[in-house]
Parts: C-alpha cells; structure tokens; sequence
C-alpha cells in the first residue's frame, strides 16, 4: 500500500459552521512549552486589571510545537464551533486512523451532493 497525505482543509467543511479546520482534544496529558516574556500589570493598569498581577506569554520548541506527554485523543472537533467529527454509531472519533477515513469519506459524499444539485 502506498502512503497518502491529504491537507485537512480541503477535505473537512463543518456542517455547522463552514470552518475547515479540526482540532484534536486531549485528556490527561501533561504539555511543557516555553515561556518567551513575563509582564507585571499593576493593580489599575487597564479597567479589568483588579489586583498585581503577572502576564505570561508562550513560546514554542525548537521544533515549533509545544512537547506533549501521556494523555490520550477525547475527540477531534471543529476548531470554530466545536461539533465533534463522530462515526457512524455516533461516537466521537478518538484515533487518526478513523478521522483519515472519516475525512476521505465525507468529501467523497459532500462531492456527490454537489454534483447531484
């Protein structure tokens, strides 16, 4: 079998909100990430600052991502909204394999109902 690589975006279109992008939920997972600037907002800095406090700012990795460990996938969702991507028995999709299929899948039938119209 050969390897096939399909970009997300123009294989998923929320049914509830057109956006096309999916983003992958985890549970129990421990994540590290750099911290890139600390700011110190005094008590009165904007309306909403009511007590000192201390802004963070995130970085990434070398490698540009933050370094996940453990956890496992809950879901895969629309990043906009979240309507969660579930299969045919309705359960949440929780496995790469089953949203690669799940993708091709619906584009193929999404590709039908336009040429039917």
């Amino acid at each position: 079998m050969s390897s096939k690589s399909i970009g997300v975006s123009s294989y998923f279109e929320c049914p509830s909100c057109k956006c096309d992008t999916i983003e992958e939920v985890m549970i129990d997972v421990t994540i590290s990430t750099t911290i890139s600037d600390m700011h110190f907002l005094p008590k009165g800095y904007q309306d909403w600052v009511m007590n000192d406090s201390v802004e963070v700012e995130y970085g990434l990795h070398d490698d540009g991502n933050p370094t996940t460990e453990y956890g496992q996938v809950d879901r895969y969702q629309c990043v906009n909204c979240g309507w969660v991507i579930r299969d045919e028995n309705e359960n949440a999709i929780t496995n790469p394999e089953d949203l690669f299929e799940w993708l091709i899948e619906h584009k193929e039938n999404r590709e039908k109902e336009l040429n039917t119209h």
